[in-house]
């Protein structure tokens, strides 16, 4: 029997930092929303359409290389530690090929603005964001090598240090873009994405740098020797980061589609849903870095094929989230109109976004178990079965059940607007956890019968 307390520890000593990183990333987001709401509900809204439609996209693209985390956390707990650096520049030349691509797709979002029927009036800084928010695309592939480099051996306070830098450095770099300082045009919100792209170049240099001298990377001798691209490399991080990428996309979509249609309804009511979902976000984190954690902690079991104790460490962390879930919902049921005021002083977005946020605080029981299920069969290196599932569960009904609740009145006497958009996310997040917990099981059932770890 293993000692559950122990694992306990283990999980939070590799998440504590990630969720410091994750908690700093999201709140440049929360910098970006703020500091937009306060220029005007435009400029607010004009931030949280481009922001849902191009994270989603950026999260697609950098998926792939997500991949890498659990590629390295099996070859770190195998101590097959020569192979890393060849499997590190084979990442990097990946992640040349994903920045072109995101480059060349965000500077071509703009015609889905109409397309979506956003309000005009959002457009033009709706467009500028994402004009400047593609320079600093280049930079974040090279981040995320370097960051899944450290996650895989369980560096992880590194990362956190330089997401803090980033945090801090958002702050004035919007304001600069935004208010033209130092000779540079007034932006307005749009600013908030040249000021992103900045930020990315920080982050992706101090990354960099951290591996090139810190002594816990000298022993692989990352860049002492050149590799060609080795093409069974870069096939199994293909293999396992498309649908990787493929998953975490339909995930984010959701709540990105979500909000350009709620995009239709006017400025009160992108505000409201801006602000519950900037909210939810940040407590998302959470979850989500437990998740990673129970991904690394997972395949470098596998990885030293430990397989009883893989399992073990999995529903642990299956446990530990849902106990998170069951704190996070309980502070938004409590402080939902106070968090809802925190963004903003105009009445009618605090109203939508105190009821949006208690249709929020439903679902974190469900997201928080998908989350955990989905980092666990990451560990395992199952990541096409879970692609399945969330697109399913996600664009399958909670898309289509969310539309026709918040936008018409085939389902119900009266369109619910926002809060059937929420409806919809409940349920598709209910689906996917059911799903999810069913296909970890098959998969451990498997790795037992094989004791070795399942790719799929």
């Amino acid at each position: 029997m293993y000692n559950t307390r122990n694992e306990i520890k283990t999980l939070l000593a590799l998440a504590l930092p990630i969720m410091g990183t994750q908690l700093a990333q999201t709140g440049m987001s929360f910098v970006d929303t703020l500091m937009a709401g306060s220029l005007s509900e435009e400029d607010l809204g004009a931030v949280a359409v481009a922001s849902s439609l191009i994270h989603p996209i950026l999260l697609l693209l950098l998926g792939t290389l997500f991949a890498f985390t659990p590629i390295v956390a099996h070859l770190f707990g195998g101590k097959r530690q020569q192979d890393v650096p060849e499997a590190v520049q084979s990442a990097l030349w990946v992640a040349i090929v994903i920045a072109l691509i995101g480059f060349l797709i965000t500077r071509n979002l703009h015609p889905i603005f109409e397309w979506m029927e956003v309000a005009p009036a959002l457009i033009p800084k709706a467009t500028g964001y994402l004009e400047g928010f593609a320079w600093g695309l280049p930079a974040i592939v090279v981040y995320q090598v370097m960051r899944s480099l450290n996650e895989g051996i369980g560096n992880t306070t590194p990362i956190l240090f330089v997401a803090i830098l980033g945090l801090l450095a958002n702050i004035p770099a919007n304001y600069i873009f935004m208010h033209g300082l130092f000779g540079l045009p007034e932006m307005g919100g749009a600013g908030c994405g040249w000021a992103s792209a900045l930020i990315m170049w920080l982050t992706g240099i101090a990354m960099t740098l951290q591996v090139l001298f810190s002594r816990k990377h000298q022993d692989y001798k990352i860049f002492d020797r050149f590799y060609r691209p080795n093409p069974k490399r870069i096939k199994e991080l293909m293999q396992l980061g498309i649908p990787m990428g493929f998953s975490i996309f339909v995930e984010v979509s959701l709540f990105g589609i979500i909000a350009l249609f709620v995009a239709r309804l006017g400025t009160t009511a992108v505000a409201g849903h801006q602000v519950t979902l900037n909210f939810t976000s940040l407590v998302f984190m959470i979850p989500m870095s437990l998740s990673l954690a129970i991904t690394v902690r997972v395949g470098q079991l596998l990885g030293a094929e430990r397989f009883a104790q893989a399992r073990h460490a999995a529903w642990t962390g299956v446990g530990v989230s849902l106990l998170l879930a069951t704190f996070s919902s309980t502070l938004m049921m409590t402080f939902a109109e106070q968090i809802a005021g925190f963004y903003t002083t105009e009445q009618k977005v605090i109203g939508l976004a105190s009821h949006l946020i208690l249709f929020a605080a439903f679902f974190q029981f469900s997201d928080a178990l998908q989350v955990a299920a989905n980092g666990a069969l990451r560990g395992y290196k199952d990541t096409r079965g879970p692609l399945m599932i969330t697109l399913f569960s996600f664009w399958g009904i909670g898309i289509p059940l969310g539309y026709y609740l918040g936008l018409t009145e085939q389902l119900v006497a009266k369109a619910l607007g926002p809060a059937g958009f929420w409806i919809g996310l409940i349920v598709g997040l209910s689906v996917a956890a059911v799903l999810l917990l069913g296909r970890l099981v098959i998969i451990m059932k498997r790795s037992k019968l094989n004791e070795a770890p399942v790719v799929g």
